[in-house]
């Protein structure tokens, strides 16, 4: 077996906490990814939980945000307003959650193509991605069904 050479990412166990932070610091990120402010919102505390191999990794996620607010930009010139970044931002606001303190899935496979930080930040982000949306959860869920048996992961434990 390729494991037993020592490889790094042959398999691992991670834990990240983070502090309570503002929201929309995050907006010098999110304005030019996605072309969406964070006009409100803080993280009391975040904490995760990771495993796995090199192949995908899967855990859960403890991201606590109170009174998330949202705003869609025009893509094309952020300081634009317009009909359809307004219709986006109502949309948004009714279907992202305004707070959370529910523990939310990770789950992630790997690009072997691109740098280990790279596989690491996007399984975090996966963590984050299924505190927003409740259903990224389910896809996270059986996604990591159908590969564990391919990848050499342990079995879920079922919730």
């Amino acid at each position: 077996s390729s494991d037993l050479y020592g490889d790094s990412l042959s398999s691992f166990t991670a834990k990240t906490t983070l502090a309570a932070v503002d929201l929309k610091k995050f907006s010098e990120v999110s304005i030019p990814a996605a072309a969406v402010s964070i006009t409100n919102g803080y993280v009391d505390t975040a904490w995760s939980t990771w495993q796995g191999n090199r192949y995908a990794a899967y855990g859960t996620m403890n991201f606590y945000f109170n009174k998330l607010r949202i705003k869609v930009l025009n893509k094309k010139d952020s300081l634009r307003r317009g009909v359809v970044p307004e219709l986006e931002t109502w949309a948004a606001r009714i279907l992202l959650p305004a707070s959370n303190k529910r523990t939310s899935e990770i789950f992630f496979e790997r690009d072997r193509e691109k740098f280990v930080f790279n596989y690491w930040v996007k399984t975090q982000a996966s963590g984050i991605l299924s505190a927003l949306v409740r259903e990224k959860q389910w896809t996270y869920r059986k996604r990591y069904d159908q590969l564990a048996p391919i990848y050499s992961l342990p079995p879920r434990n079922p919730r």
